[in-house]
């Protein structure tokens, strides 16, 4: 689903809830050479002048503006990057040139499908806890030359999600919540390296069941552009994987029997002898700690004990 509309006006009350600006200077990009009357005509927010609005363009910006503080301070950013409409282009333009895009990918119906020789979004497995909070990561392949993406992930109604996904390394993460799916947008300043850029921390339902497994699926792909090249999302050459989530089932605890005092399951000889090597040191030990040595059940832990487990041991031989 691609989300191309053409941008009439942005007033300056536009509202940014987050943004991050990665630090890190690349200086290979070259500006743009875009003829006067073109640029007039072209929609706002378009930086990378492709005839439509997505996350590429908050990925252009950020290298203008890396070029513009960096090695290149006279590099024209166009006129066209403040989205935001307060007279300047600043990371916040890129920021909303994002947000815009999730937002309209969240409130969209999830629908892609493709299958890429090498280019994927997956979604990690992990097991839980019933009542736990589990991290899932999130991760991309492509040849180490991903530029940016945007997608909409969707889940099992039943996990609940705590707090916004969190990106990996020094790349912008732009996302947006509801029940059940989470859109989000991912950008730099230069290439992303293969592996996980992102993990979503969900909350397992208190009554689930050992066994039980929750879905977790990509279900949109807007934007999965290569540094400098072709946005795949386009022909649908990207692999979408999804995970899952399963539930472990809960240890029941060991009761070790009494006389039991070194803790290895089983009443024999060896405790009597740990106690007496034990008290023998002059150490001690306590009963709180470790209950199962005080065989004799007197509230102190003493050679008395020993005694009595070597006697029962005894008798059990005869």
């Amino acid at each position: 689903m691609k989300i191309a509309k053409k941008i009439l006006g942005i007033t300056a009350a536009a509202t940014v809830t987050m943004f991050m600006c990665c630090t890190q200077l690349y200086s290979g990009m070259q500006p743009l050479n875009v003829e006067a009357e073109e640029a007039e005509a072209t929609m706002l927010g378009d930086v990378n002048f492709d005839g439509r609005l997505d996350v590429r363009d908050s990925a252009a910006l950020l290298r203008y503006l890396s070029m513009k503080y960096g090695d290149n301070p006279d590099v024209e950013i166009p006129e066209n990057a403040d989205f935001d409409g307060d007279g300047k282009a600043t990371v916040r333009d890129a920021v909303v040139i994002a947000r815009q895009i999730v937002s309209g990918l969240l409130s969209g119906f999830g629908s892609y499908s493709g299958e890429g020789s090498y280019a994927s979004i997956s979604i990690g497995s992990a097991t839980a806890l019933p009542g736990s909070v589990v991290s899932v990561p999130v991760y991309i392949e492509c040849n180490n030359n991903l530029e940016s993406t945007a997608f909409l992930i969707e889940w099992d109604d039943a996990l609940l999600v705590n707090g916004k996904p969190t990106a990996y390394g020094n790349q912008t993460c732009i996302s947006e919540l509801s029940d059940g799916k989470c859109a989000i947008a991912l950008y730099h300043d230069g290439p992303f390296t293969d592996g996980q850029v992102v993990y979503i921390d969900f909350e397992v339902p208190s009554d689930a069941s050992a066994g039980e497994s929750y879905s977790i699926n990509i279900t949109d792909i807007e934007t999965f552009a290569e540094f400098d090249g072709e946005d795949l999302a386009d022909t649908g050459s990207v692999s979408a994987i999804g995970g899952s989530i399963t539930i472990e089932g809960m240890e029941e605890p060991i009761e070790n029997p009494i006389g039991d005092a070194n803790n290895d399951g089983n009443m024999t000889v060896s405790d009597a002898a740990f106690i007496a090597r034990t008290l023998a040191k002059r150490e001690v030990i306590d009963v709180k700690e470790n209950p199962y040595a005080d065989y004799n059940g007197d509230g102190k832990v003493t050679v008395a004990d020993a005694a009595a487990i070597a006697r029962e041991l005894a008798k059990a031989k005869r």
